[in-house]
């Protein structure tokens, strides 16, 4: 309870007031329904319909293929914790290098950017 009232409320809060959309499920116990979080089970970590449709909105050249190979770069990491969060955080920051050309440009090897930091 004091968890969810001292730091996942109002980190919630924060990020409804950035534009963000909460899904905020209260104090209330332990979800049964991953649908109600947009997922199909509560081991999916990454929302990946979302991560396909900012990764379009981002990187308006980014094919399927690329898209998928984004979310396995995200989702696919078999390392120790803290190198694969360092690597998570690192991708999120610099963006994912692409092993394929950008399609529209011919560009080889170009970055797909995973955050807007202007608009957040």
């Amino acid at each position: 309870m004091s968890e969810y009232t001292n730091v996942e409320h109002p980190f919630l809060e924060k990020l409804r007031e950035i534009g963000w959309q909460v899904i905020d499920k209260g104090s209330g116990g332990i979800p049964q329904d991953p649908a109600e979080s947009m997922r199909t089970s509560f081991s999916e970590v990454v929302l990946k319909e979302e991560l396909f449709k900012k990764l379009g909105e981002l990187n308006p050249w980014i094919t399927a293929e690329q898209k998928e190979y984004c979310y396995h770069k995200i989702t696919d990491i078999d390392k120790p914790l803290t190198d694969a969060n360092r690597e998570i955080h690192n991708m999120l920051l610099e963006g994912i290098h692409l092993l394929t050309k950008n399609e529209q440009t011919g560009e080889d090897n170009p970055t797909a950017k995973v955050i807007n930091f202007d608009r957040y």
